[in-house]
């Protein structure tokens, strides 16, 4: 999955942050475009850790007291089934204890954040002494999650809850499309999960994407070979990067990119 921005030394490479195995490689494009990076810029430097305070509850509030003693129960038995820690799971707020959950069921089947895209390439960079960079400081996705309705935060804890197949069919999904190199499955869920949790996906993916907007132009405009690794859902329908870098007058072609398993 990656596109070029005509005329500018810029090429986007949607990622993914989980995989079934290490990576052992790109695809030949994407290689090229790595090969011919001065600079390599993801979401966040994956060097600097965020700061989790919003993730949590203020003192004195806690999960259970948003769920149904049921609905608590259900979450809690899976949770502690995966081997997470119940305390963590009361301090966390429902969106955050969502993803977790998901993380957990989608390493049970061997799909791991160690072997993410962005992971295995912050480290090339590093090891082939690239620039890099974040097109922001790590914590803006967590305020923006934290101001969620408490209430939409709650029924996407649910839906993961109530269906842990589905939860960890999901990543693997995603996995099988990256490597086949195809963004219109990631335009579907984008679009399926928009319906569900409006407000999650407008400030996960649409107000990120405007905020790195105008980085991604200044960074078109500075010439420095660079390649920018952002996941998959950045980079698909109306709001994701390339349309909005073609609304500002850019020309934005794809070509193929995935992976040589």
């Amino acid at each position: 999955m990656l596109w070029q921005i005509r005329n500018t030394e810029v090429s986007l490479l949607g990622s993914i942050h989980v995989l079934d195995a290490p990576l052992s490689a790109l695809d030949p494009a994407a290689e090229q475009a790595y090969r011919a990076a001065a600079r390599v810029v993801f979401e966040v430097a994956l060097d600097q850790a965020p700061d989790s305070g919003p993730a949590y509850f203020p003192d004195g509030d806690q999960l259970s007291r948003h769920l149904p003693h049921a609905a608590f129960e259900q979450v809690r038995a899976l949770w502690l089934g995966h081997g997470l820690p119940v305390a963590e799971l009361e301090r966390l707020r429902p969106v955050f204890a969502a993803m977790h959950l998901q993380f957990a069921l989608a390493a049970r089947h061997g799909i791991l954040a160690e072997h993410g895209v962005d992971r295995y390439l912050w480290l090339r960079a590093a090891a082939d002494g690239r620039l890099t960079d974040g097109l922001e400081d790590g914590n803006e996705a967590l305020r923006m999650l934290q101001a969620v309705p408490l209430a939409e935060q709650v029924a996407m804890l649910m839906f993961f809850a109530g269906q842990p197949g589905l939860a960890a069919a999901e990543p693997a999904d995603m996995v099988r499309w990256w490597r086949q190199g195809r963004a219109e499955p990631f335009a579907a869920l984008l679009a399926q999960r928009r319906k569900q949790w409006p407000q999650t996906l407008a400030a996960l993916v649409d107000a990120r994407n405007r905020q790195w907007l105008p980085k991604i132009l200044a960074l078109a405009a500075d010439r420095v070979p660079t390649l920018i690794v952002a996941g998959a859902l950045h980079l698909v329908g109306e709001t994701g990067l390339p349309a909005l870098l073609a609304a500002a007058g850019f020309e934005v072609r794809p070509a193929l990119s995935g992976v040589d398993a």
